[in-house]
């Protein structure tokens, strides 16, 4: 990826975390620019949780999966600083805890309802990876609705709203749910042997 940008060029990170049977959790990170170009991209191995795991951490073990495994890692890599970070995922809004950006759900408007995420999305059963399911609780969500998306964060973290004044830098360049597709296809190009049946 080509690393240069401008001081002062507004970035916007994309943040996808995928689940595919028998394989487990994948995630990807990719950062763009405000011409909606790559600045950076990373992606994990499969996840797999151990028996141990899914007994110790029970119904919040997507979320330790989704957010503290996977998205802590993948932000953790990376160079680039986005004014925001957007997830299609919400059990990656975990990962706000270790980080300072701020990190906002995005869903479609036209989209009836909050669980799991973007469900209706041809990208969601691209290669066989569903975006992991996670129970809503609307209390410990904040939801502003803005640019034809909702958006959500942390209810503890509300001013992460604060980060949507950065998407006017790419009104008119960007569909917010593209760089979603673009993640999930890398991680289907990226391991090739886990490709479903």
């Amino acid at each position: 990826m080509d690393g240069l940008q401008s001081s002062t060029e507004s970035i916007l990170g994309f943040l996808a975390v995928r689940q595919r049977e028998p394989h487990g959790f994948f995630g990807g990170y990719l950062v763009v620019n405000s011409r909606a170009r790559p600045l950076e991209f990373h992606c994990t191995l499969p996840v797999q949780p151990t028996r141990a795991q899914q007994i110790l951490y029970g119904a919040t073990l997507t979320e330790y999966v989704c957010g503290e495994l996977i998205a802590r890692a993948l932000l953790g890599k990376a160079a680039a600083r986005p004014q925001l970070v957007l997830t299609d995922c919400y059990a990656s809004l975990a990962v706000r805890h270790w980080m300072d950006q701020p990190l906002l759900h995005v869903a479609a408007d036209t989209l009836p309802s909050m669980k799991g995420s973007i469900e209706d999305r041809t990208t969601d059963d691209l290669e066989g990876f569903t975006i992991p399911e996670l129970t809503v609780r609307d209390s410990r969500y904040v939801s502003r609705q803005r640019h034809n998306a909702t958006f959500s964060c942390l209810t503890s973290y509300g001013r992460d709203m604060d980060g949507l004044d950065c998407l006017a830098d790419f009104e008119g360049s960007l569909d917010l749910l593209e760089p979603f597709s673009r993640i999930v296809e890398a991680l289907a190009e990226a391991h090739p042997r886990s490709r479903a049946a």
